[in-house]
């Protein structure tokens, strides 16, 4: 295999032994890239619900590293319609530990379609709390979107926002309740497909997944609306999570990013420390180096929306 990439194809065939990066996502690019996708630009989407999906998406994989395969329709495995379900969720309202008084919404989430262990396995949970800091970044606000526009609750009550806060009260011998959803909605993909219907309209397809093509194509789209002189791909959320998981030890890193060998995570940090600082015996200058690394420095100051 050596033999054929350094002989024949690059001498023969060209190939580009080079290899493309781009800059990580962090909060502050976060922030802005929903903003705008929200609220400025003037790519469109088929349906209100794509837009929506698009931005969970991204915060999904910023909160967990997540590949986008795992989360939608992987192109590896076009036609499966294996993404991320609504069997995949946990949704509680539990007792805020600080004030048991106060109620508050969590929600967990098993990674079953990690890259290399689709369906095998114990899958990775991750954990979601209410952002009441930041809504904008809320993923379960956005999850209570998709299952009030699905009718995904078990309960029959449930029929709008309040109605979580009037009957799902937490017993004083308990700290949890369990929020359920219908056993029908169980194999539903979360996010799903546009599509249009016998009269033209563009809907949501009641089971098919979303796939990561259609997404890849939003993403280039608004990043270049927002400026971004290179667009990247979904990866840029992952790699940007990956930027905030250096603190942690090894096996924690491998269970998080979905890594078997703890190598692989080198290829998704850029140098991020201040080594001139070091080398010079003086304070580390951590936000400009954090400013140089991230996705807006090298964005267009006078974007076009």
């Amino acid at each position: 295999m050596t033999m054929l990439v350094c002989t024949t194809l690059t001498d023969e065939y060209e190939l580009d032994l080079g290899a493309k990066t781009q800059p990580p996502v962090n909060i502050d690019d976060l922030l802005f890239s929903t903003y705008h996708l929200m609220a400025v630009t003037k790519v469109q989407f088929a349906t209100v619900r794509c837009r929506h999906q698009h931005s969970t998406l991204r915060k999904m994989m910023t909160s967990t590293s997540a590949r986008p395969g795992t989360l939608i329709e992987s192109s590896g495995y076009m036609r499966s319609n294996d993404a991320l379900k609504w069997k995949d969720i946990e949704l509680y309202t539990v007792k805020h530990p600080d004030d048991p008084n106060c109620q508050v919404l969590l929600m967990r989430v098993k990674h079953r379609l990690n890259k290399g262990k689709r369906n095998r396995g114990i899958p990775p949970v991750y954990t979601y709390t209410e952002r009441n800091d930041s809504l904008g970044l809320c993923v379960i606000q956005d999850i209570l979107e998709y299952a009030f526009l699905d009718s995904a609750f078990a309960s029959e009550r449930i029929k709008k926002p309040r109605d979580i806060w009037l009957y799902t009260h937490v017993p004083d011998h308990r700290l949890s309740t369990p929020i359920h959803f219908k056993e029908s909605m169980k194999e539903i993909p979360i996010f799903r497909r546009p599509v249009k219907d016998s009269e033209g309209r563009w809907i949501t397809h009641p089971t098919l997944a979303y796939q990561y093509d259609r997404a890849q194509e939003y993403e280039i789209a608004t990043s270049r609306s927002a400026g971004f002189k290179t667009p990247g791909s979904l990866y840029k959320y992952r790699k940007g999570a990956a930027a905030n998981l250096k603190h942690l030890d090894e096996h924690s890193r491998n269970i998080i990013m979905g890594h078997k060998r703890s190598g692989t995570f080198a290829y998704y940090v850029q140098v991020q420390d201040d080594t001139q600082s070091a080398f010079m015996e003086t304070p580390a200058r951590d936000a400009l180096i954090k400013l140089a690394t991230n996705l807006t420095a090298a964005q267009d100051s006078n974007f076009a929306s």
